[in-house]
């Protein structure tokens, strides 16, 4: 019998409900402060220890949302490169159109309960500036500021990878990794 090679169709087909899965996940693995795993429906049926389970390994959803990402930003830009004149510009107007409503809303509404310093510090949040200091990591907006790179990057990552291969795709890895290194130590003081 002959085996058919991996298809990124058939991983797009399923997508949303990879994402949806994803989406539980995470918000699963973000309900420790819910009274949810004390439940007596969870004891009553043994389900406290695959709960758990799942919470601890939340961190997966993360990386399945990633994947994801990658997929449809791979899609979005090869269609493009098919049918724009201009694929570049496109594919920005699109990504970004797509992506700061959501996060603006999102910061906006978090940001509005949560107290601030100032009004330059609540502006500061709302716009992501401070993404990338090590005090943004407790609510989790390293993910929007990983995104927004991600989405930024895309097109020069899609050429790399393109031209020098596994060779491209290595360095990309490790000046990625140095980056976020130097940054941290940086934001760290």
């Amino acid at each position: 019998m002959k085996k058919e090679p991996f298809d990124l169709f058939n991983v797009s087909k399923v997508r949303p409900y990879l994402l949806g899965l994803a989406t539980l996940w995470v918000a699963l693995f973000h309900s420790y402060s819910l009274d949810f795993f004390k439940s007596d429906y969870l004891t009553r049926f043994h389900l406290v220890g695959l709960m758990n389970r799942l919470k601890e390994t939340g961190n997966c959803g993360v990386d399945i949302f990633l994947f994801l990402s990658g997929l449809g930003l791979y899609f979005s830009y090869t269609g493009l490169q098919e049918t724009s004149k201009r694929p570049i510009p496109d594919f920005y107007k699109r990504r970004f159109g797509r992506v700061l409503p959501p996060v603006l809303i999102v910061s906006i509404l978090y940001y509005g309960l949560v107290k601030t310093r100032s009004v330059t510090d609540w502006l500061g949040k709302v716009f992501l500036f401070g993404c990338l200091s090590p005090a943004q990591e407790e609510i989790g907006y390293w993910y929007f500021a990983l995104l927004l790179v991600l989405y930024f990057l895309y097109p020069l990552a899609d050429r790399v990878i393109r031209r020098w291969r596994f060779s491209g795709t290595a360095a990309m890895i490790i000046l990625s990794v140095s980056a976020a290194l130097v940054i941290r130590k940086l934001s760290s003081g």
